[in-house]
């Protein structure tokens, strides 16, 4: 059960107009009201009113701690509102819980998760405090390639024991034609090719976790009826009239900034307001967290049975990591097989090779190689690095799928 929103904790607002706000609950009586009423009615505004924009209804709500135990919200109107997608009049409010007033979007969330979200977040802490019985929240997880987003979005669906599977969708390997049958699945004849019918993730995940990796890959259509979704719990397969309801948490990832992908107009306004007004979980990048560089090399010790310097791991704290975790183990696994038995590792001529030392060490090169043999090395390298995903490895050479493959068997 989720806990009561008190005294302390926080409400996220999310307006049409694309702003976002942080209000500290301190009060024992807020009212949240629509800017025409304010204006019509010539209400003054104090600290205890909240004004949302409207588009077409005025609306006026109160948000009132009761009993000095929890928070309740209800119409001071005739109105109601959409909690978690449910509609109500009056209702008592818990950690997570979404309002949606027109297109405005009110989430709660306890002084602690709000501290974690502000402060980088604790993940482990923060995780393991989060109600995800109900299905309408939606988790965001942001982060460079490589930084662990699959890894996590796992931890999180193991963690609250969800019953059903945990489907990981990586978008950015379809074509954007074939997303919507992957997501959403397709009767017998509803395209050429579609020779049977298809489920789809969504209902492959049903009762579980689908984790939407690399959701800049999603098509403007698609995101549409992602947001459909979302608003009912119910699907429709390409080329099918009927509407299927499913019960899954959704998890998405993205490795770019979507503020950036909303400016660039890669995603809907609508779309952007609702997956980014649920938990967010920012990774840091490798280069930006220095214990996780010591807690990779320490599970990696435990795993292989083996030893790692101080010195290697104070060389590794200074490198930039570009591939993040994905580099790091990869490079270790390199390493181990290079040391043949040893018990231990130590730094070497293999970790002078990485990428941000190579100018500073030129006693490297034993011998002189043309431009195109260091190109082709280079490129192996990344790849082998990113262990063969392709995606990753474009992203960090910046070279087109036609480039690598002259270079690698992918």
């Amino acid at each position: 059960m989720s806990n009561f929103i008190k005294h302390g904790d926080y409400l996220q607002i999310n307006t049409i107009m694309g702003r976002t706000k942080h209000i500290k609950l301190t009060r024992t009586y807020y009212e949240i009201v629509s800017q025409n009423l304010i204006h019509e009615q010539k209400i003054e505004t104090t600290s205890n009113i909240i004004t949302l924009p409207n588009i077409t209804r005025p609306f006026h709500y109160i948000l009132e701690y009761i009993n000095n135990e929890h928070y309740i919200f209800y119409a001071k109107d005739s109105n109601h509102f959409n909690i978690n997608g449910s509609y109500s009049y009056r209702s008592t409010i818990s950690s997570f819980d979404k309002i949606k007033i027109e297109y405005n979007i009110i989430s709660f969330m306890t002084e602690k998760a709000h501290s974690d979200m502000t402060n980088g977040l604790d993940q482990k802490s923060s995780l393991a405090s989060m109600d995800l019985s109900n299905s309408d929240i939606t988790i965001l997880l942001i982060g460079e390639t490589g930084t662990g987003k699959s890894t996590q979005a796992r931890k999180i669906h193991e963690m609250h024991k969800k019953l059903g599977p945990f489907i990981h969708v990586n978008l950015s390997s379809f074509a954007p034609s074939l997303i919507e049958s992957e997501l959403f699945g397709h009767v017998k004849g509803a395209f050429t090719g579609a020779t049977t019918d298809k489920r789809g993730a969504f209902l492959d995940a049903n009762e579980g976790t689908l984790f939407l990796d690399e959701i800049d890959s999603l098509p403007m259509e698609i995101q549409v009826k992602l947001l459909l979704f979302f608003d009912n719990f119910s699907i429709r397969p390409v080329g099918s009239n009927c509407e299927k309801k499913i019960r899954t948490s959704v998890i998405i990832a993205s490795g770019t900034p979507l503020e950036r992908l909303l400016e660039e107009k890669k995603i809907r306004q609508d779309f952007y307001f609702r997956i980014t007004s649920g938990f967010q979980i920012k990774l840091k990048p490798l280069r930006e967290n220095h214990d996780q560089i010591e807690d990779v090399c320490q599970t990696f010790c435990l795993k292989e049975n083996i030893m790692i310097s101080h010195k290697l791991i104070e060389f590794y704290k200074q490198q930039k990591w570009p591939g993040n975790i994905r580099q790091l183990i990869a490079h270790l696994k390199k390493k181990k097989i290079m040391s043949g038995n040893s018990s231990k590792l130590d730094l070497d001529s293999h970790d002078l090779e990485l990428n941000s030392n190579i100018s500073r060490h030129p006693n490297l090169f034993y011998h002189l190689k043309s431009l195109e043999e260091f190109k082709k090395d280079y490129i192996q390298k990344v790849f082998y690095d990113c262990e063969g995903n392709h995606h990753d490895c474009l992203k960090i050479l910046d070279i087109s799928y036609n480039t690598l493959k002259r270079y690698v068997a992918v």
